[in-house]
């Protein structure tokens, strides 16, 4: 996901001529204390800019995954198993909870785990991965959507909404 939203912004960089240098890690999406980059975008296209920041917990939070998973050390899994109940998660910590709390996060009727897969065991913060797959991806689906459209490729947007439904790949 961190690739798309990289590419997204190398795409706002080169339709609103933003200037930045399309190699350069300043053009992103991941937010940094308001990189300049992202200032460029307010500037020139304050609703883009005021999308970005609706969306920059949860760009943040898939930003902060990747950084675990892939420079770090993995992320430490928590299984539970009991009688009435088996789950495979992993710890995540106060930080990603707080990116979470940005949006609904309800936990169904008859249900441990919220629809972003985030639930409390003990003093442990977990994340059920399928879950927070499923909820991040319509998420995404949806931040894309909205971007493209402000963009002016609303065309290319509803195209890719439809073939996402289409296809089934909401899980």
């Amino acid at each position: 996901m961190t690739g798309i939203f990289d590419g997204l912004a190398k795409l706002a960089n080169d339709k609103l001529k933003l200037g930045n240098k399309p190699t350069s890690m300043s053009v992103s999406l991941k937010s940094n204390g308001k990189r300049k980059f992202l200032k460029d975008i307010e500037k020139k296209k304050p609703e883009l800019g005021s999308l970005i920041d609706q969306y920059t917990p949860f760009i943040n939070s898939i930003y902060q995954l990747r950084e675990e998973v892939v420079h770090r050390t993995m992320l430490p899994d928590v299984r539970i198993t009991t009688p009435n109940w088996k789950v495979n998660s992993i710890e995540i910590d106060e930080d990603f909870v707080g990116h979470l709390s940005h949006y609904p996060n309800k936990v169904p009727e008859y249900d441990l785990i919220s629809e972003w897969g985030s639930f409390q065991y003990y003093e442990i913060h977990c994340l059920e991965p399928y879950r927070f797959a499923k909820t991040s991806t319509r998420m995404l689906i949806q931040f894309i959507d909205k971007y493209l459209e402000l963009l002016d490729f609303k065309e290319q947007a509803d195209h890719f909404t439809q073939n996402f439904e289409k296809l089934n790949l909401g899980f």
